[in-house]
């Protein structure tokens, strides 16, 4: 086989040709044709990266905002829950007091019970002294109607009077 010899010596040579001039601004028309052609086909892609970027970007701020938003949800969430452990807390201690006034209360409930039936016995002890004393009293004007003479009456207000004096002492 004969070797080929492929070298660009020859075409250096006849620099000066018009076919070699054509040649050479063939190749470079094709050169920039071809850099138009990439630039234009990536030209697209650049721009729908661009947007994608942005897109992106909007997206990133967008999870920011709602990550701060998040963050202060949350330190919103344990100071209530520090709020809350506190008040469990102090419950036990609360309920202790409220259980305590509540035998207090009880203790002066049935204090009151017991000082309310006392005095309603009281009560009923002095009516029935009352009414001892008016059927006393119903007993002397019997018994003073027959000394004081008929033909003297005794005047109302004297009468008045002592039913007063004597319902004074009873009280």
């Amino acid at each position: 086989m004969k070797e080929l010899d492929f070298s660009f010596a020859p075409l250096f040579d006849a620099f000066g040709e018009p076919a070699s001039i054509a040649f050479l601004l063939f190749i470079i028309v094709a050169f920039l044709l071809g850099m138009l052609t990439g630039a234009l086909a990536r030209a697209r892609k650049i721009q729908g990266l661009k947007k994608e970027v942005k897109t992106q970007q909007q997206t990133i701020q967008d999870l920011q905002q709602h990550i701060q938003t998040l963050t202060q949800e949350l330190a919103l969430k344990e100071a209530d829950l520090q709020k809350d452990k506190l008040a469990a807390q102090y419950q036990p201690v609360q309920l202790q007091n409220l259980e305590t006034e509540k035998r207090q209360l009880m203790t002066e409930l049935v204090a009151s019970q017991d000082k309310a039936a006392q005095l309603q016995r009281t009560n009923q002890a002095y009516l029935d002294t009352i009414n001892d004393l008016k059927n006393q009293v119903a007993t002397v004007q019997k018994y003073a109607a027959n000394i004081v003479p008929q033909n003297t009456p005794t005047p109302p207000f004297v009468e008045q009077e002592r039913l007063r004096a004597l319902e004074d002492k009873i009280q």
